[in-house]
């Protein structure tokens, strides 16, 4: 008799990802990814190399969280040609207005 599913809540169901829409820098040495902080979706970045944790990705010591908004989730990043920067778009104020800026 085939295993019985696990079941989980429509919270876990529509939680955040533990990391998402990642891209490898232009060079090859790093990844950038969205990640949750404070229940919202930021840029984190890290070394392409090394142990990566399984579960959590707040729990990587490896990881650089580059932006810190609580308010509203970033929607999608990408790095630039030259990969000394990370281009990044937000709506604001839910208003269906996006934002593009740049981060190191």
């Amino acid at each position: 008799m085939p295993a019985v599913p696990t079941l989980i809540t429509v919270e876990e169901f529509f939680d955040p990802p533990a990391r998402s829409r990642a891209q490898i820098s232009p060079d090859g040495t790093k990844v950038a990814y969205l990640a949750p902080w404070r229940d919202r979706l930021n840029v984190v970045v890290r070394d392409l190399d090394g142990d990566w944790p399984d579960t959590d990705a707040s729990d990587d010591p490896a990881a650089r969280r580059v932006t810190s908004d609580d308010r509203r989730s970033i929607e999608t990043s990408s790095w630039a040609a030259d990969g000394r920067y990370l281009l990044f778009t937000q709506d604001t104020d839910g208003d269906e207005t996006t934002t593009c800026i740049g981060s190191t």
